[in-house]
């Protein structure tokens, strides 16, 4: 499977991921003219092999869409309040695989 990078770039923004715990993991992120993060706490989503026009794509990880923002991902302006959010995420997960 391919995994998420640690560092990319996207929409004039570079994220770095500062932590990860299986699929839970903290980006920062910030705009090189600023070079202030701000950190995205995600829920990193995993698809299956799949084939577009007979080329065939294989099984990923990715980031949350903006559509998921909000269920999926979240945006903290310092590092506690988006370690506290993993935190809580990877305790609801947890639960989902105990039940």
């Amino acid at each position: 499977m391919k995994t998420l990078p640690e560092t990319f770039d996207k929409s004039g923004w570079h994220h770095e991921q500062k932590w990860r715990q299986g699929m839970v993991a903290i980006y920062s992120r910030w705009k090189e003219t600023s070079r202030i993060p701000h950190y995205e706490v995600i829920r990193i989503s995993e698809n299956a092999e799949h084939e577009i026009g007979g080329v065939k794509i294989p099984a990923s990880e990715s980031y949350p869409t903006e559509k998921q923002w909000g269920t999926k991902g979240f945006t903290c302006m310092d590092w506690n309040a988006a370690l506290d959010k993993a935190i809580e995420l990877c305790a609801k997960e947890e639960q989902k695989a105990t039940k």
